[in-house]
């Protein structure tokens, strides 16, 4: 029976898989298969040490996600700029 581990309490050295990464960005496994075959870019960076397991470093992700919240809300469009895409409704 698996037991449910409190991401928030582990250390920055803790190394963790990719259960404990789904749970940590609030996605599931399988999509996190998915980014990491097709665009690896766009995950933490992952230990390599493993073979061809997937494993991070906790503070490593907490780093990255950081700085991709920072990226983020620094490339969001300044209010009152016009909208892409086809108009609403009125």
């Amino acid at each position: 029976m698996e037991r449910e581990v409190n991401i928030h309490r582990l250390h920055d050295d803790q190394v963790i898989g990719i259960r404990e990464l789904a749970q940590f960005l609030n996605t599931t496994e399988a999509q996190l298969y998915k980014l990491n075959t097709t665009c690896p870019d766009r995950l933490p960076p992952r230990l390599v040490m493993f073979g061809r397991r997937l494993a991070w470093r906790m503070g490593a992700c907490r780093q990255w996600l950081r700085s991709d919240q920072q990226t983020l809300t620094s490339s969001l469009p300044e209010k009152g700029t016009t909208r892409l895409g086809r108009p609403r409704q009125k």
